[in-house]
């Protein structure tokens, strides 16, 4: 069965257990509910949302003598984000009716012990259906493990965190989500760039770098003709936009115009007439080429911030073993990540890179001839960097904080688009009818 992923985010579809699982055991995570099959290894992703209990009961109700148990894990959040209170809940949900044994002891054990490593379980639930799940009961259970937390751990409060949720953490998480797997750089995400979407003539893979894309001749049949009279969107060299993908079915907004002919021409295998542009999306790993015709119903021009200039060459890590040594990497600064490879030609290969930072929330210092930066999040990471010259110090840390703007510039952004598609969604959605997800 595949899995059910519920909530009005897109953005925070995961597609495995163990990122599922982290979200869930994240403070304020993008999900705070999941459930995965009896498999402590391969923990496969079986439902999950950010809706909650109230979502979760509904899923167990559907799931009612189907299938094998299930594990999982839920988040209960308690008062504002500030100063309020988290609680993690094992998950046992009993769908065949088998008696107990050691075998079974044995499997709720490893399941227990493995999904500890994502959160500490405050309690430990078991239900046979969804009439076994009642919230109440969980935070009663809770606020007896707790009891220093106890006046915090309320239902009232649980609802009001989840009204929290809902107008920040959701638009931020989606936001990130996207960045990261839309924005990073090219050459972390060719191997997974090709998947499931069914072949379009005029969309072709180009693992390559953008200063150096040649990409594959198109097959598309472009047809010569007079233009129409119509006043039309013009776009130049450089502009950003969005371009609908038809094998997406949906607008991506990264694009770019890369190139621009002024007369008919054959390019690319197309037939091209004057103004025809040739855009770069899907983190530049996809080319189309646009007629002036196509503009109103394929492009759009895009508001987001203009990522800052690459920055490319090598630079001295610092790893701390037994002593503090340090050994020349090469390093790429590009669309607000930091990677590095052991050598230059292991990036030309396209060979993942050793290490690719997010610079999301990051502080960047130099100092002399080296270059301090510190990573965001829950789990600080400090690296150092000896440019070996003070000016290439500079010239560094002031790419990397340009950068960091950036990142703060595109979350702002993905997360302000992330509320207007759900506020469009809610607008579409019939008076009275919350639909499944609910919280």
């Amino acid at each position: 069965m595949a899995p059910e992923r519920h909530g009005s985010c897109e953005a925070l579809a995961f597609s495995t257990g163990r990122e599922a699982l982290q979200a869930v055991g994240e403070d304020w995570g993008g999900w705070n509910w999941t459930l995965v099959g009896p498999d402590p290894q391969r923990l496969p992703l079986s439902a999950g949302g950010q809706g909650s209990f109230d979502e979760l009961r509904a899923c167990v109700a559907r799931r009612r003598n189907h299938g094998s148990d299930l594990y999982g894990l839920l988040r209960l959040n308690f008062g504002p984000r500030r100063g309020g209170r988290q609680k993690h809940v094992f998950l046992h949900i009993r769908l065949r009716d088998q008696l107990a044994n050691e075998q079974a002891s044995e499997t709720v054990r490893a399941m227990e012990k493995a999904l500890s490593a994502f959160a500490n379980l405050d309690v430990k639930v078991e239900a046979r259906d969804a009439e076994d799940l009642k919230l109440e009961a969980i935070v009663e259970r809770l606020r007896q493990a707790s009891p220093a937390d106890a006046t915090m751990l309320t239902v009232k409060a649980h609802r009001e965190a989840l009204a929290e949720l809902a107008v920040d953490v959701y638009a931020r998480a989606a936001a990130e989500q996207i960045f990261r797997e839309q924005c990073a750089p090219a050459a972390e995400e060719a191997e997974r760039f090709l998947e499931s979407d069914e072949p379009v003539p005029d969309e072709r893979s180009m693992i390559a770098e953008s200063s150096s894309i040649t990409g594959m001749p198109s097959t598309t049949s472009c047809q010569d003709g007079p233009s129409p009279q119509r006043a039309r969107p013009s776009y130049r060299k450089g502009d950003l936009v969005a371009i609908y993908s038809r094998a997406a079915r949906q607008w991506v907004d990264d694009g770019v115009i890369h190139d621009e002919v002024q007369e008919k021409c054959c390019y690319d295998g197309c037939k091209l007439v004057g103004g025809s542009v040739k855009v770069l999306y899907n983190n530049k790993t996809t080319f189309k080429w646009v007629l002036p015709e196509q503009f109103r119903t394929m492009l759009k021009p895009s508001s987001r911030p203009a990522a800052p200039y690459s920055l490319v060459g090598q630079l001295l890590k610092q790893t701390h073993n037994w002593i503090a040594t340090w050994h020349v990497r090469h390093f790429e600064l590009n669309n607000g990540h930091l990677q590095w490879w052991m050598t230059p030609e292991d990036a030309k290969a396209g060979r993942s890179p050793r290490t690719s930072l997010c610079l999301m929330d990051v502080q960047v210092n130099a100092r002399g001839s080296i270059v301090y930066l510190h990573t965001g999040g829950p789990k600080v990471v400090a690296y150092a960097f000896d440019a070996t010259s003070e000016e290439s110090a500079e010239l560094w840390f002031a790419a990397l904080e340009d950068h960091a703007t950036y990142c703060a510039a595109m979350a702002a952004y993905l997360s302000m688009k992330a509320t207007q598609d759900r506020q469009g969604r809610d607008r579409l959605r019939p008076p009275g009818g919350g639909g499944e997800g609910a919280g």
